[in-house]
Parts: structure tokens; C-alpha cells; sequence
């Protein structure tokens, strides 16, 4: 020993040294002649050995392995107390002493055994199968392997660890074979391997760190959230990714939460490695030791950049319109809110503006919704452009849009806006193409003096704008208190007129249609009327447009439609020579899918045949969806129906669909006969319509026939028939056909 090493430490005194170093004593006192007698030192020799051995086999016993140990034959010199003891198995191989390990595995003691091991190649064995185990122990026995061990289930989800090693000395060979339980280790394996499953598996990051924050280890939502490897966060501390936004004061009081809670919990926004800055749901736990000494920290967080960014879209969901992104009702009535506190503070004025825009069911219904969503976006981006800065533009839905005027000095100033968004609405929009206009319809409201709270100001501004509709639309309007009374005037209307209905009090007038040369009747044109206790005999222009707004033109048409078929069939029945009836179909009526069944049971009810039956439809009915059209024309003219086109001229005038549709009669507008021998143009349509219904075979009937120079202009014209004041009034039909 060099001088560097020091003295020899003393060996603890152990009770088997102290036996051996007894034997070793005696042995040299006898060699010496010193000692006891030669009896005596072997009682002494024996006895320590007994000592030693009786130790041994007690300190074997104590072991919580089963020990085996045999002679290279496999004959079992001896096993200890956990091998033999109640309710041991013996592990793979019941052990006894005195029996045969290799007889236990079913061969002879004294062959070479059926499986030969190669030394070369570690061996795979099975340790079910008992040829394989005896092989391996023959290999340890034989030197040709050193040592070999297994794991083997024992049951009941229970696990054990067989150990074969080589025992040489005094010119014998011992082959010790023990069984340890290892359960235990084999669920604690199994529980990291789930632990760190789940910790590489979780969807949330997690950190974990020594006492002195330095971090140990991290998972890979770590990696995949931060964008740092592990290997860049190793050894570091989580001030790698903060993000600067919080102040001394929050980590102040996040450390004092882990030291008296041993918890913290929140809200934080950290940095990504490429400098990217996100919030985090953010979890951390102090973990202790039995003795309560701090060991570690554990981190979990979860990133909320996408839950925040589901929340903005909510948020504008809630607020802001998905077509126009302009703000929503919602957001209207929260700025008008503001607006009006303020006003009212400083004893100021604002507007209300509604603008709808003119004739957009049409875009929608010709070209699809989807060109009409774009049209919607590019109108709001150029009504937008013409604001002033603080004014405030929102879509209420559909093709209407409000707008608040902040800050007026005079009324004035709105009309001036109006104009601007006028004009800014008159130059074409470009889509795909086609150049498309559109034109507002707006209406006027002022704070204080049309109202003070929303819903009346909007209600002043929709009653102006529906009078700039119907003074000709792409104008704005002031709100008047004419206006309300004429508002309040059209609901108690629409509201007698539903009363009026459910109580049958319509009636149907008919004006005669006569052959221009002839002056014989060949039809009747059914006009209704509505006979009201309160107000008289109201005409249908008085009537009509208000069942249109309130959707009672439905049934209206219903009535109207079944109560001529029933005229008809009573003419019939007197005698009467039978002429068709024309009946009036609006187009929210012919636009149903079922008026084609409508038309067949009105004819069935009233025992009519089709012929005596003829449907006047409008331009604007025909083209709002041209498919159907064509469709439910030719289901009509199918039941033998008669078909005309009312008012010809005033709306589409689409010789395309004369030639496509199926159709037996033109109805020249009286806008155009009543020009007759005083307007040379209003002549020329009406010739030109009668040349171009000829043509194409149709019958030609011209409205509005008011004197006898009108009749012998349409009769040199060769136009069929001619209808009007001078050729017949409207009347009931028992003064048309008196009954005897």
C-alpha cells in the first residue's frame, strides 16, 4: 500500500470472522504446541464451524429470495426456509432436498439433455418451458455460462426473478438457483412507463424543476407550444420564455402564493422561441420531501391562443355583421346609448338614418344570394367612405342599414350626408363582370325633436324612408308628423281589413271585356272590392299594396279566385252564354308551389270547366324566378286554363319571354291608351305591341278604353278586344246579368 492510501482500516467484527479467526487460532496454537489439547482444539475447530455454519444457514434463511443450490448433477444439497415454507412454490421447479432438479424438469440426471445451449449466444429461453430451464442451469453447472437470469409471472398478476450462478471450490462445482419476488418493482416500472406516457402525452406543457428553479425535465407539448427543444431548456429557468408584459409586483405575489399555499394558479402571457407572444393557463405546484424540505416544482400550462381567438370571433359575432363586418343591431343600440348621453349632456342634436336599398330582392332572386352578399359588402365599404369621422354606420339586416349622426349643428347637415351617400350610390358596382346599381331609400330622424329614445327615432326614420319609396325611391326624407298619421292611418287599416276578410266582407265587381268591332262581350275582368262598415266601399288601390305589406294577400287571392269560379258556374246555371273571367294573381301568390293545385280545386269546387277561366299575371311576377314560371305556366295551361300578361309594357317588356312562355293574351296598360289621340308616341307602342302580339298569335286586349275616338283607333289598330269605362263599367254581377 503506498503511503498515500494510509493505514488499513479495522474490518467490522463480524460473528462469522470472528469464528474463522477462532478456527485460525487454534490452528496455529496446535502447529506450535502452545494450544489445548488436540481433542479439545478439534471440539473448539468444530464448534466454531458449527458456529459458522449454523450462521450461515440463518442468514440464508432470513432472505426474502428462495435459495436452491444443487451439484453439477441436480441433485438438491439444500434449499432455505422461503423455498420450502408453507405455501411456496419452489419458483419454476418444486425444490427438495435430495431430489433431482433436472428429473424435476422431466429429464435424466445423467444425459446431455435435449436442448444444447450455444455459449456464443446468450439464450432466450422460455420460462414455462422446463427443457430450456434445465438446459440453461446444465450451461451454468458446465462453465459454459457464467451466470443467467428471467423474469416469469407467478400469478395473480405477480412477478419473480430467477438467478442461476456457478459456485467453485474444493474441487466441486455448486449451482445456486434463487427466486426473488419483484412485484413490487415490476408495478413501480409499470407505473413510471404510465407516468411518462402521460406526461409525453398530454395535450398541456409541463415543466419540471429542481428547488432552485433549474429545470429538469419537459415534455413534448412543451416543445410543440414554446417552440424550445429540451435540450434548450435543460438547465434553464422559465425566465427563457417570459414575455416582459408583467410586472415585479405579479411575481411577487405568484411566489407568495407558492410558499404559503404551496399552489399557484392563473392568466399568463409568455413569449415562443420565435418571439411570438400567447397567453397560458398556468398551473404550479411546490412538491416537498417526507420532511417537508422543498424539492422540485411542477409547471403544467395550457395555451389559450386558440380559445382567445374563438373568443374574438365570438365577440364579433355578437357585435359585428359576417357580410358587411360592419357592426350589428347589438352594437347600434350600445354606441346609440352613448350617442344620446351625450347629447343630452350637451343639449345637442343627432341623426338617425335608415337606408334601404331599392329593388336588392331582385339582384338576389336573378343573380343568387351569394352575388347579392358581395354586392351588400361593397355598398357598405363606399356608404362607410362617405362618412365623417365619429359617425357611425351599422347593417340591421337584409338591405337595410342605419346610420348615427353625432354632433349636428343643423338639420341640414344629415341632408347633406343623405345627398353624398346618394350620390356615392349612383355610380355602378362592377361584379364579375356586370355592372350592377343600386339606390337607398333613406329616412330621417333628429334627436331631440322626432323622439329621444331608439325605438322611436328608428320607427320615425322607417316611416320616412318608406315615403321616400313611394315618391320614387333614390331619395331621403325628413320625418313629419303627417307621416305618423298617415302611419297610424295604414296599421288601423290593415287592421280592419284582416277583421274584414275573416268576416267575409269582400266583394267582387266585373268590368266587361267587348270585341273591338262587334261591341260584344267576350269576357269580364273580376275586381275586388272591400265593402267595410266603417268606411264604405274601399277601392282596391286603396287596400291592396297594405294585404301586400301585411301578408294577407294570400288569402285575399284565395277568395277572390274560388268566389269568380263560383260566378261563373251561377251564369252558367242562368243561362248566361259562357265567357271566361279573368282574375287578378299577385306574384306572392302565383310564386307558391301549391297554386297550381290552388287553381284546380277552385275549378273542382265550383263544377267549372278550365276554359271558362283566364289568370291575368303581372311582368314582374313572371321574371322574379323564371324556372318557376315556365313550370307552373305550362301545369296551368295543362288544365286548359287561359293566360295573359296585365299591364304589358310598364315593367320588363321582354320579348323573350313572350315567344318562351305559354300565354294566350296581351293586356296594353291604360298609361298608353289613354294617350290615344293626343300623344303620337303612346300610339306608336300601342300599334307596335298590337303587330308584335299578333305575330306571335296572341289576343290583344287594351285597358283604360275611356271615349269613342280611343275604340276607332284600336279597331283600325285590328286590336281583339278593348276594355274601359266607355265600353263598361265595373259592377256586381246581378246588375250584369239580372236574374228573371
Amino acid at each position: 500500500m503506498r503511503e498515500s492510501d494510509g493505514p488499513p482500516r479495522s474490518r467490522p467484527s463480524l460473528p462469522v470472522v470472528r469464528a474463522l479467526e477462532k478456527v485460525a487460532r487454534t490452528l496455529v496454537a496446535l502447529r506450535e504446541g502452545t494450544g489445548p489439547r488436540h481433542d479439545e482444539a478439534l471440539a473448539a475447530i468444530a464448534g466454531a464451524l458449527h458456529d459458522t455454519e449454523r450462521l450461515a444457514f440463518q442468514t440464508l434463511d432470513s432472505l426474502f429470495e428462495q435459495v436452491c443450490v444443487l451439484d453439477a448433477r441436480g441433485d438438491v444439497l439444500y434449499t432455505n426456509a422461503k423455498a420450502h415454507g408453507e405455501g411456496s412454490s419452489g419458483g419454476v421447479v418444486r425444490c427438495t432436498i435430495g431430489a433431482n432438479y433436472f428429473a424435476a424438469c422431466g429429464e435424466s440426471p445423467d444425459d446431455e439433455g435435449a436442448i444444447v445451449i450455444d455459449p456464443s449466444a446468450p439464450p432466450r429461453i422460455d420460462p414455462t418451458s422446463l427443457p430450456e430451464l434445465a438446459a440453461v442451469v446444465r450451461a451454468v453447472a458446465k462453465g459454459q455460462l457464467d451466470a443467467y437470469e428471467f423474469e416469469y409471472p407467478a400469478g395473480d398478476d405477480r412477478w419473480h426473478l430467477c438467478r442461476i450462478g456457478r459456485v467453485d471450490g474444493a474441487g466441486s462445482t455448486l449451482v445456486v438457483v434463487t427466486h426473488e419476488d419483484v412485484t413490487a418493482r415490476k408495478l413501480a416500472e409499470r407505473e413510471l412507463r404510465l407516468s411518462a406516457c402521460v406526461f409525453h402525452a398530454s395535450a398541456d406543457g409541463i415543466v419540471i424543476t429542481d428547488a432552485a428553479e433549474r429545470i429538469l425535465s419537459v415534455n413534448h407539448a412543451f416543445e410543440r407550444i414554446t417552440g424550445y427543444t429540451a435540450a434548450e431548456a435543460l438547465g434553464r429557468t422559465p425566465r427563457l420564455w417570459q414575455s416582459g408584459r408583467h410586472d415585479a409586483a405579479f411575481y411577487e405575489e405568484m411566489w407568495a402564493s407558492l410558499r404559503e399555499d404551496g399552489r399557484w394558479l392563473g392568466e399568463v402571457w409568455n413569449r415562443r422561441k420565435n418571439g411570438e407572444v400567447f397567453p397560458e393557463w398556468l398551473s404550479i405546484m411546490a412538491v416537498r420531501d417526507d420532511a417537508g424540505r422543498l424539492t422540485h416544482y411542477v409547471a403544467t400550462f395550457t395555451d389559450l391562443s386558440d380559445r382567445k381567438a374563438q373568443e374574438r370571433r365570438i365577440e364579433d359575432l355578437a357585435h359585428f355583421d359576417p357580410i358587411t363586418k360592419l357592426p350589428n343591431p347589438v352594437l347600434l343600440r350600445e354606441r346609440f346609448t352613448w350617442v344620446a348621453a351625450n347629447a343630452a349632456r350637451q343639449k345637442g342634436r343627432f341623426a338617425l338614418l335608415v337606408l334601404d336599398l331599392d329593388n336588392f330582392k331582385t339582384v338576389n332572386d336573378t343573380l343568387g344570394h351569394t352575388a347579392g352578399d358581395r354586392l351588400l359588402e361593397r355598398t357598405a365599404a363606399r356608404l362607410r367612405s362617405r362618412l365623417r369621422e365619429g359617425d357611425f354606420l351599422a347593417r340591421q339586416g337584409g338591405d337595410e342599414f342605419i346610420a348615427l349622426l353625432p354632433d349636428l349643428h343643423d338639420a341640414q347637415d344629415a341632408a347633406r350626408l343623405a345627398e353624398r351617400l346618394l350620390a356615392e350610390t349612383q355610380l355602378a358596382i362592377d361584379l364579375d363582370g356586370r355592372e350592377l346599381f343600386v339606390t337607398p331609400s333613406i329616412g330621417i330622424s333628429v334627436y331631440p325633436d322626432d323622439g329621444s329614445d331608439f325605438d322611436t327615432l328608428r320607427r320615425c326614420a322607417d316611416l320616412a324612408m318608406y315615403h321616400a319609396k313611394t315618391n320614387g325611391r333614390n331619395n331621403y326624407q325628413f320625418f313629419t308628423s303627417g307621416m305618423n298619421a298617415r302611419a297610424v292611418e295604414r296599421l288601423a287599416i290593415e287592421s280592419r281589413l284582416r277583421q274584414g276578410i275573416a268576416r267575409g266582407e269582400l266583394v267582387l265587381h266585373y268590368q266587361p271585356q267587348v270585341h273591338t268591332i262587334s261591341g260584344a262581350r267576350v269576357g269580364f275582368e273580376a275586381l275586388v272590392r272591400w265593402q267595410s262598415p266603417e268606411l264604405g266601399l274601399v277601392p282596391p288601390i286603396s287596400f291592396i299594396p297594405i294585404a301586400e305589406e301585411a301578408g294577407l294577400i294570400g288569402a285575399l287571392g284565395s277568395w277572390v279566385l274560388r268566389e269568380a269560379c263560383r260566378q261563373a258556374r251561377a251564369w252558367r246555371d242562368l243561362g248566361c252564354s259562357s265567357v271566361p273571367i279573368a282574375v287578378n294573381v299577385s306574384p306572392l301568390q302565383f310564386a307558391r308551389e301549391d297554386f297550381v293545385d290552388e287553381v284546380r280545386r277552385a275549378l273542382a269546387e265550383a263544377d267549372l270547366e278550365a276554359t271558362s277561366l283566364e289568370l291575368e299575371l303581372t311582368e314582374g311576377a313572371l321574371m322574379q324566378d323564371t324556372a318557376h314560371a315556365q313550370r307552373t305556366l305550362v301545369r296551368l295551361r295543362d288544365l286548359g286554363v287561359r293566360l295573359s300578361i296585365d299591364d304589358f309594357g310598364t315593367g320588363y317588356s321582354s320579348l323573350a319571354y313572350l315567344k318562351r312562355f305559354p300565354l294566350d293574351a296581351l293586356k296594353v296598360d291604360r298609361s298608353f291608351t289613354s294617350g290615344i289621340g293626343r300623344d303620337r308616341d303612346d300610339e306608336s307602342i300601342v300599334g307596335a305591341v298590337v303587330d308584335i302580339a299578333h305575330k306571335l298569335r296572341l289576343s290583344v286586349v287594351a285597358e283604360g278604353i275611356e271615349t269613342a275616338e280611343q275604340l276607332a283607333f284600336l279597331r283600325e289598330l285590328g286590336c281583339d278586344h278593348a276594355q274601359g269605362y266607355f265600353t263598361g263599367r265595373p259592377a256586381p254581377a246581378e246588375q250584369l246579368f239580372p236574374a228573371s
